[in-house]
């Protein structure tokens, strides 16, 4: 037992002797190690026109109010759905109804939406037969801030839009594509409400029969292996433009192709 006793504690002295001389061991810190910085492909996306076709145009027909940021908004909102050709363009004069129609034609858009500030028309009108809408500002003006006003002008644009394709109410509880019997309705939507499901179905179908394409996303390092990628604008483009047009340093080797034994 006194034996057992003493082992026991010998055991505890060796134990309290190692820990007491890992303190005194300096302990090396982990470092973070800083990971190499990644060209980020997904930032390197670049836009392929060759097919594109057609295009759409927001002409402001107005000079009472300064539309430009809330129907850029709109334009940016329908780019990134359909890739289309959507600009926003200056009229320069005054555009009735009648004037829709010649004015698309002469200004080489296939789909045109014109905002104007008119008395004796109410805030949308759309003739789908002729890729024309006309979304009028003046009920929208009409006791409204700047910001109800600015916010009232971009849902009206993307229902002018969606209007001017021939794509009418939702079947679905979209409010944007909703029955709107006062401006104020378009007060209690979402400012960043967009078109619902069955609304851009009808604006695809209706598109491609008149003629109009979008444009393809492809990956800068996928357009310079197709041939197609303009010269490099940054660091991170030009890193892949070296790489995939960089000239073979030592002779390329074909393998022969085995030839096949015909039984």
């Amino acid at each position: 037992m006194k034996r057992e006793r003493k082992s026991i504690i010998v055991l505890a002295a060796m134990f309290s002797a190692a820990i007491i001389g890992l303190a005194d061991v300096p302990v090396k810190q982990s470092v973070p190690v800083a990971k190499p910085v990644s060209n980020d492909r997904a930032c390197e996306m670049i836009r392929d026109v060759r097919n594109m076709r057609g295009s759409v145009l927001f002409v402001n027909a107005q000079k009472r109010l300064d539309v430009a940021a809330a129907i850029d908004s709109a334009i940016a909102a329908l780019d990134g759905e359909f890739h289309y050709d959507i600009r926003r363009a200056e009229a320069g004069c005054d555009v009735t109804l009648a004037d829709g129609t010649a004015l698309r034609k002469s200004l080489k858009a296939t789909v045109a939406v014109f905002i104007v500030d008119r008395k004796d028309i109410p805030a949308l009108s759309a003739f789908p037969d002729d890729s024309v809408a006309f979304l009028n500002i003046a009920p929208y003006a009409d006791g409204a801030d700047d910001r109800h006003t600015a916010k009232r002008v971009r849902l009206g644009a993307l229902r002018a839009f969606a209007f001017a394709f021939g794509a009418g109410f939702s079947q679905y509880d979209a409010l944007l594509m909703s029955p709107v019997d006062s401006p104020l309705e378009l007060d209690i939507i979402p400012a960043k409400a967009f078109l619902p499901f069955d609304s851009a179905i009808v604006i695809r179908k209706v598109a491609a029969a008149r003629g109009l394409s979008p444009y393809r996303t492809e990956f800068y390092e996928t357009a310079c292996e197709e041939g197609w990628a303009p010269a490099p604008r940054n660091a991170a483009q030009k890193e892949i433009w070296d790489k995939v047009h960089q000239v073979p340093t030592e002779p390329i080797k074909i393998k022969p192709e085995s030839k096949k034994v015909v039984k």
